[in-house]
C-alpha cells in the first residue's frame, strides 16, 4: 500500500459500504481490522471502528468495547464544537438500533441525519425506510417517501429504496396485488445489481408487512433466511423472527 494512508482509510470504508450489500462481509471484517492496526490518525480509526463495529453488530457479534471507543470519540468531538460528527454519531446509533430491533431509535436518529446532513441523506432515509416498514409505522414510511421527493436523487439504489418503501406502505394499507409487483421489481433490480444483502432485507420487509400464510410470503421468508444464513447474519435472522411473529399476530383469521 503505497501513498497518503487516509486514502487508504476512505477506500477501505468504501469498500466495506459496498461489500455490505454484496455479500462480501469478512472481506469487509478482514480490511478493516486490518486498516485499523494500521492508522495512526485518530479520527480515521473512529471512522474505520464505526464501520467495524456496524458489520460485527448485523452478525451478533458486537464488540461493546470497540463500539463504546466510538462513540466515546465521537462525544467528545461534538462537545469540543466539531458539530458535524453529531450526525455521524446519529448514524452510528441508528443503522446499530436497527440492527438490534430498536427501531423507535433507529427511526428517530436516521431521520436527524436525512434531514441534517444532505450528503447522507438518501442512505439515512434507507434506515428509516427500514425501520419504518418492520415497525408498520406508515406515517414515518411516508415521510421517508417525502423526504426522497424532495432530495430528487436518480440514483438507482435510491429508486430502488423508494420503490421498496411504496410496496411497503401498499401492503400496509391492504393493496396486496400493488405491493407484491412493486415487491418483485424491486426484488429484479436488486438481483441485477448483484446485491444480496437488500434482496434479504425486502423479504424480510416482505415478511413484515404481508400476511406471513401467502406464497409470496413463505417464498420470500425462505430466501431471506438462505441469504442471511450465508452472511452468518444472526441479528437479521433474529429480525426475521421477530417480523414473522408480528405479522403473524396481525393477520386475518382464516
Amino acid at each position: 500500500r503505497i501513498g497518503e494512508r487516509w486514502g487508504v482509510a476512505l477506500l477501505v470504508t468504501n469498500l466495506s459500504g459496498a461489500a455490505t450489500a454484496t455479500g462480501d462481509w469478512d472481506l469487509a471484517i478482514e480490511e478493516l481490522r486490518r486498516e485499523l492496526d494500521a492508522e495512526d490518525d485518530e479520527h480515521h480509526q473512529a471512522r474505520i471502528a464505526a464501520m467495524l463495529a456496524l458489520k460485527l453488530a448485523d452478525r451478533g457479534e458486537d464488540d461493546p468495547e470497540l463500539t463504546d471507543s466510538v462513540i466515546g470519540y465521537f462525544d467528545g468531538q461534538i462537545k469540543a464544537g466539531t458539530a458535524p460528527l453529531k450526525w455521524e454519531a446519529d448514524g452510528l446509533h441508528a443503522q446499530l438500533a436497527l440492527a438490534h430491533g430498536h427501531y423507535d431509535e433507529a427511526i428517530r436518529r436516521a431521520t436527524a441525519v436525512a434531514t441534517a446532513d444532505s450528503f447522507n441523506a438518501t442512505g439515512a432515509y434507507g434506515v428509516v425506510s427500514l425501520a419504518a416498514l418492520l415497525a408498520r409505522d406508515l406515517d414515518a414510511a411516508r415521510a421517508v417517501l417525502d423526504g426522497l421527493a424532495r432530495i430528487r436523487s436518480h440514483a438507482p439504489i435510491v429508486k430502488l429504496d423508494r420503490g421498496r418503501t411504496q410496496a411497503g406502505i401498499d401492503a400496509l394499507e391492504g393493496r396486496v396485488d400493488v405491493a407484491l409487483a412493486g415487491f418483485a421489481a424491486v426484488l429484479d433490480g436488486y438481483r441485477q445489481r448483484h446485491a444480496p444483502f437488500y434482496v434479504a432485507q425486502t423479504g424480510l420487509i416482505m415478511c413484515a408487512v404481508l400476511d406471513p400464510s401467502m406464497p409470496e410470503s413463505k417464498a420470500a421468508e425462505a430466501e431471506a433466511r438462505e441469504i442471511f444464513e450465508g452472511l452468518r447474519a444472526r441479528a437479521w435472522i433474529d429480525r426475521l423472527y421477530e417480523a414473522l411473529a408480528r405479522s403473524a399476530a396481525v393477520a386475518p383469521a382464516s
